[in-house]
């Protein structure tokens, strides 16, 4: 799942995304995307938006919630990197952050809805990717209860 962390600053060519999972009482918040959307129309998962070149992944997370939702990150963690293999080809990094705190009211700004559901819910979720992450999420949060 590769080596990498909040600092990790995107410099190459290759494709980054950061995928936010706003975790609040056992419930992760998603998104379904707009119909008109090129990639994955109509598809739940997990909100998130790509990393700019020269951007590292905290930056680019607190844009992107904005951006996405209307809210700004306030406390956050760093949880997986996962790679998305595209249709065409192409590998994104998924780079999956847990947002436990924000500032604001949830707005979905880019997606057609956005939904609290239960962590342990996860079949109507489109990509493997998100479903792997959250059953991470699981486990990392059983371990701080303990």
């Amino acid at each position: 799942m590769g080596d990498y962390s909040l600092d990790y600053v995107v410099s190459e060519e290759r494709l980054h995304a950061v995928v936010f999972v706003l975790y609040h009482q056992g419930e992760v918040l998603l998104e379904k995307r707009k119909a008109e959307k090129i990639e994955d129309a109509g598809m739940i998962d997990i909100p998130g938006g790509y990393i700019e070149i020269g951007e590292n992944v905290k930056i680019a997370l607190e844009r992107e919630v904005n951006e996405e939702l209307s809210v700004l990150a306030k406390n956050y963690f760093y949880l997986t990197c996962i790679d998305y293999p595209k249709t065409d080809g192409r590998i994104v990094k998924l780079h999956y952050v847990c947002v436990t705190q924000w500032d604001g009211e949830i707005d979905a700004l880019e997606a057609e809805e956005v939904f609290w559901q239960k962590i342990f819910q996860k079949d109507n979720l489109y990509l493997n990717q998100d479903r792997l992450a959250l059953s991470l999420l699981e486990t990392k949060l059983d371990e701080i209860k303990e």
